[in-house]
C-alpha cells in the first residue's frame, strides 16, 4: 500500500492513542488496588519515554514531501468510520435505558400537607432517571456505549490535527524544495 498523508494519519493516530492507552493503564491499576503509585508512575515513565523515541524515530522516517494526500473517497470513509464510531456508542447509550422504569414522587408544596390531603394546594413531581434496581435488560451497555462516544469523539479530532499538521508539513517541504 502506498504511503500517503491519509495512511500517515491513520497510524500516527493509532500510535498515539496506543501510547496513551498505556501510559493510563497502570494508574487504572493504582484505581483499583492493584499496583502502588510510584511503580505505576515509574512504569507510565518507562512507557512515556519509550513512545516518545519510538514516535520520533517512526516520524524522522517520514518523507513528507513526496506523499501523496490519498484518494478523496478513502478520506471519506476514514470520518465515515469515525462518525458511525459515535453514533454506534450513543445508540448502546441509548438502548442501556430502554424499557427502565423511570422513579417519580410527588409532593405536596402549599402547605406543607400530606399529598392525599384535601388542603393540598399545589404539587410537585420529581422524576428522576432510572436506577440499577429499575434498569432495563440492556443496562450494561451504557458504560461500554461511553466508552466508544469518547473513543469516537477524541479520536476524530486527533486524526483531523495530525492529518493538517502533516498536510501542512508536506506543502512547507514541497515549497522549500521547489
Amino acid at each position: 500500500m502506498k504511503q500517503t498523508i491519509l495512511l500517515t494519519s491513520i497510524q500516527a493516530t493509532a500510535i498515539l492513542a496506543t501510547i496513551g492507552t498505556l501510559v493510563a493503564l497502570p494508574f487504572a491499576l493504582v484505581l483499583n488496588g492493584l499496583l502502588d503509585v510510584l511503580v505505576a508512575a515509574a512504569i507510565a515513565l518507562i512507557i512515556g519515554a519509550a513512545g516518545i523515541l519510538g514516535w520520533t524515530k517512526w516520524h524522522s522516517n517520514l518523507r513528507l514531501q513526496k506523499m501523496p494526500l490519498g484518494e478523496r473517497q478513502d478520506w471519506y470513509f476514514v470520518i465515515g468510520f469515525f462518525v458511525t464510531i459515535i453514533v454506534a456508542g450513543t445508540s448502546l447509550l441509548a438502548l442501556a435505558t430502554y424499557g427502565a422504569q423511570t422513579v417519580s414522587t410527588t409532593q405536596c408544596i402549599t402547605p406543607r400537607v400530606n399529598i392525599t390531603s384535601p388542603n393540598c394546594e399545589a404539587t410537585i413531581t420529581t422524576s428522576k432517571a432510572p436506577s440499577v434496581e429499575y434498569s432495563s435488560l440492556y443496562w450494561s451497555y451504557g458504560a461500554i456505549g461511553a466508552i466508544v462516544v469518547v473513543l469516537g469523539a477524541v479520536g476524530l479530532p486527533s486524526f483531523l490535527i495530525l492529518a493538517g499538521i502533516f498536510y501542512l508539513k508536506s506543502t512547507a517541504k514541497r515549497r522549500r524544495h521547489k
